[in-house]
This record gives structure tokens, sequence and C-alpha cells, in this order.
């Protein structure tokens, strides 16, 4: 028979003081509360046995030793166990389950919650319908599942099944080992990746993806944003649908892509700004609608475009060229070939180690040549030089500078400065383009000139125009004043046409009189008859305009 439990004959003493042996109530008290906790212990021993205790209302399977069940059908069949609630099952030894159809098999484990179940040693789960499978695993939360070991679930319908990964939010995944899932549909299935924000995807080795729609791909690659994606190794894409690599192209690193729908697909390459490409190795691509196709190329601006080639810079607005080692500036800039720098507006160039600046300039395939001003041409001949407006290299020439405005095209010519027009409209509406050079210097250093030419001499101004009239003058006084001398054989010769009536009228004073005739003296005309002369004097004979000119121009005279 069982033994009642222990009532105290008086609740509590009072004190009656003995000057010999003083009984204190306090004293007393506290011996009553030692018989009773003796008696109670006693007493549940013998009511539940030293093994076990059971409280269940019905049906309690075998319960363990030294374990504990109490509730409606919990089972605490684990040793040192307890189980409590609704249908609660705690199988493992040292395990602990609690609330309604939680299990609890592992040992050292815990369930609680509504069909929660802990099978993994160590393990915690609680909640609703949360499942810790293996060893240190903990579920938490709406139907979770940590099943990795030493792993984290929590939230709703999220599943941990990397080692010792995490995963919390809503409907995430963390299966890569030491992996970190969150927020809503997340995934990191790689090896210490982490998936953060909405839809988000880390599937390689130290990957992290964040933010809406993200995923990052390869190795240690990071995307955030929105619809980002991160493909190759070391990748970064970040903004509003960048992308950074290329889907399954493993051999390719290092990219980078920022801002709005930029694509950064080459080694090593960086797209920023909105809709740029960056597919070169080593490219970048900056601005808004540009494309760096070529190796270390730079492109920057808005709508420029490099369509091959390496090492080029084009910055600007609606640039397109392809080759080596260029540089483009200024807006709607054309061509192809290497070592070239255009600048300005509507210019091309195709020849190599070329510079064109200003509008609507352009250059052939040669090479060295320069162009500057407006609507200049140098399609042939390297090393040459045209500036101004409208003017042409000369075909097949070299080093030929070229200025002014419409000059006439001249191979042969080492400067020409052109002075032509385009004043005039045909009747199609289409300008009449009247090419004209004003002045041309040959490689014989002749130079023509097609107007004055003006100078100083000894402090004086001097010109061709002036010098020409001035010329033309004194032929004039020579050709009116000085007489040419008269020639007879005989002096009766002489006689004879003197004695011809009009004659005599035509001789001027001073003018000379020779005779052939030997022995014969020579004479002058005094006026009114004729003197002997008495000395040799020098012929002077009348000269021709083209004659004088020839002299002034050490020419021989014809």
């Amino acid at each position: 028979m069982a033994r009642q439990t222990y009532t105290k004959s008086i609740e509590e003493w009072k004190n009656k003081p003995d000057k010999t042996t003083p009984i204190l109530a306090e004293n007393l008290n506290h011996i009553e509360e030692g018989i009773k906790i003796a008696m109670d212990d006693r007493a549940l021993r013998e009511i539940y046995g030293d093994e076990n205790m059971d409280l269940t209302a019905h049906y309690a399977e075998t319960i363990g030793g030294r374990s504990i069940q109490h509730g409606y059908n919990a089972n605490a069949t684990g040793d040192a166990s307890y189980a409590g609630g609704s249908g609660s099952v705690a199988s493992g030894i040292y395990s602990h389950a609690e609330g309604q159809s939680a299990k609890a098999s592992g040992s050292c484990s815990h369930a609680e919650g509504l069909r929660t179940i802990a099978n993994g040693s160590d393990s915690h789960t609680e909640g609703y319908e949360t499942k810790a499978e293996k060893e240190s695993d903990h579920a938490e939360g709406y139907s979770t599942t940590a099943s990795g070991g030493q792993s984290h679930a929590e939230g709703f319908n999220t599943t941990a099944s990397g080692s010792s990964s995490h995963a919390e939010g809503s409907q995430t995944t963390a299966s890569g080992g030491q992996s970190h899932a969150e927020g809503l549909y997340t995934v990191s299935s790689g090896t210490y990746s982490h998936a953060e924000g909405h839809n988000a995807t880390a599937s390689a080795p130290g990957s992290h993806a964040e933010g809406y729609n993200t995923k990052a791909q390869g190795n240690y690659g990071h995307s955030e944003g929105y619809e980002t994606k991160a493909y190759c190794g070391y990748g970064h894409a970040e903004g509003y649908k960048t992308t950074a690599g290329r889907e399954n192209v493993t051999m390719l690193n290092s990219a980078h892509a920022e801002g709005e729908s930029t694509q950064a697909t080459g080694q090593a390459s960086h797209a920023e700004g909105s809709n740029t490409t960056a597919s070169g190795s080593s490219s970048h691509a900056e601005g808004s609608q540009t494309t760096a196709i070529g190796q270390y190329t730079h492109v920057e601006g808005a709508n420029n475009t490099e369509d091959s080639g390496m090492n080029n810079h084009i910055e600007g607005n609606g640039n397109a060229y392809s080759g080596i080692y260029n540089h483009l500036e200024g807006r709607q800039n054309r061509g192809s070939g290497n070592d070239n720098h255009i600048e300005g507006e509507k210019n091309s160039c195709y020849g190599t180690d070329c510079h064109v600046e200003g509008v609507e300039n352009s250059v052939g395939s040669g090479t060295c040549n320069h162009v500057c001003g407006t609507k200049n041409d140098c399609s042939y001949g390297n090393c040459n030089a045209v500036m101004g407006m409208n003017n042409i290299s000369g075909y097949g020439s070299n080093c030929q500078f070229v200025s002014g405005k419409y000059n006439e095209r001249n191979a042969n010519a080492a400067f020409i400065v052109g002075g032509g027009n385009a004043d005039e409209i045909n009747e199609d509406g289409n300008l009449i383009v009247v090419r004209k050079n004003i002045y041309t210097l040959d490689w014989q250093g002749n130079a023509i000139f097609s107007g004055n030419v003006q100078g100083t001499y000894n402090g004086r101004p001097l010109s061709l125009y002036g010098i020409q009239s001035e010329m033309e003058s004194r032929f004039n006084f020579l050709n009116n004043n000085i007489m040419p001398a008269k020639v007879f054989d005989t002096k009766s010769a002489l006689d004879e046409w003197l004695a011809e009536e009009g004659n005599a009228g035509t001789l001027k004073v001073g003018q000379n009189i020779y005779i052939t005739e030997s022995g014969t003296p020579d004479y002058w005309w005094d006026g009114t008859g004729l003197q002997v002369l008495e000395s040799e004097t020098v012929i002077i004979e009348s000269l021709t305009y083209d004659e004088t000119m020839a002299i002034l121009n050490g020419e021989e005279a014809v």
C-alpha cells in the first residue's frame, strides 16, 4: 500500500521563550519543511516508481527509463526523454517533444509545435511542420526543412540542405555548403554563396546575388539590383538588367557591368551607363549606347561604336571606327585605319597616322596626312596638309600644302593657295563651284601669282605691277626721245638724201649720221646742217619691249 503524503501538525510555530533551552519558531519551521520534502519525495516514488513518471491520459506506449510523458497520447520512449502535449513522440535519448504530433527521434533533439520532426542528433525544430534532419540542424517557422547538418531553416517553406547553411524568409533554398539564402524565392546553391532579395540565385562558390531576379553564376561573382547577371568568375553586375560575362563561358573572368541594360562580355571588361556593351578583352564602354568591341578599347559618350581592332579611344556622339590605336572625338565621325586622330563633326579617315579636324573633312588611304577646316579632301598621296574650305589635294601628291578655298587640283605643286568660289546656283538648285588657284609654288621654286606682289626696296614700296608700269614708262620715253643713227654708204649718198624734200625735217638735233666709206668723217645734225663728229661715240640702238624685259629677266634676247 502506497504511503500517504505528510501533513504538518502545526502550520507555524510561535515563540514561547524558555530561559534555559529557548525554542524558536524559525528553527521549528525549518524542521517541518525538511520533513515534508522528504515524505513527499518518498510518496511520489511509491506512486510513480523510481525509474519514470507517466502522466498521460490514454494509451501510452512503453515509457523510456527516467523519462516523463504527459498529455494525450504522448510517448517518451527514449531514455531520459520528455514527451508532452498530444500525440508527441520523444524516441531519442535525452530528446524532448512537445505540442501536437511533434517527433524528436535524434539524441538530444528537441521538437515543439505542430507536426514538427527533429531527426538529427542535437537538432531543434519548432513551429508548423518543420524538419531538422541531421546533426545540429535547426528548423523553425512554417514548413521549413533543415537537412544539411548544422543548418538553419526559418520562415515560410524554406530549405537549408547544405552543410552549415542558412535559409530564411519565404520559399528560399540554401543548398550549398555554408551558404545563406534569404528573402523570397532565393536560392544559394554554391558553396559559401549568399542569395538575398526576390528570386535571386547564387549558384557558384563564393557568389552573391541580391535584389530582384538576379543571378550570380560565376565563382565569387556578385550580382545586385534588378535582373542582373554575373555569369563570369569574379564578375560584378549591378543596377538594372546588366550582364557581366557570358552564360556557360567558363574561361571569361572579372567583367563588371553597372547601370542600365549594360553588358560586359569581354575578359576583364567594364560597361557602365545605359545600353553600353564592352565585349573586347579589357575594354571599357560608358555613357549611352556605346560599344567597345576591340581589346583594350575605351568608348564613351553616346551612340559611339568601336567596330573592331584594339587600343582605340572613342568619345563624343555618333562616332564609329575600326582599327588600332585610334582616337575619335566629336560627333558623327567615321572611318577605319591605324594611329589616327579624328576630331570635330562628320569627318572621315581611312588612312594611317593621320589627323583630321573640323567639319566634313575626308582623308583617303594615305599616310601622315593632316586635314583641318571644313569640307576639305585629301584622298590621294602622303604627308599632305589640306586646310581651309572645300580644298583638295593633287592626285598622287606628296608633302603638298593646300590652303584657302576651292583650289584647283595640281599634283606637281608644293604649295597652293585656293581662291575659288561657289557663289552661284544653277537651275537645279546646286552650287556652281569655280575652282581657282591664286598662288602656286612648284618643286623647282617657281611661283605663280594671279594678282600683284608687293614689297619694299630701300624703304620704298615696291610691287610687280609697279615695276612693270615703270619699265613700260621708261621704254616709251627712250623709244620717243632717243634717235636712231642714220647710216649712208658715201657722203654723196647723204647729200642726195638731204636734197630730197622733207627728209631734212625728219632729223633731230644731236642725231648721228654715219658714213661707211673709209676715210670719210661721220656727222651729227645741229638742227640746220651737218657737223663733223670729232670723236668715236657709242651707238645706241632701239630696243623693243620684249627685248628689254628679256634683259631684265636675265634671258638671252631673241
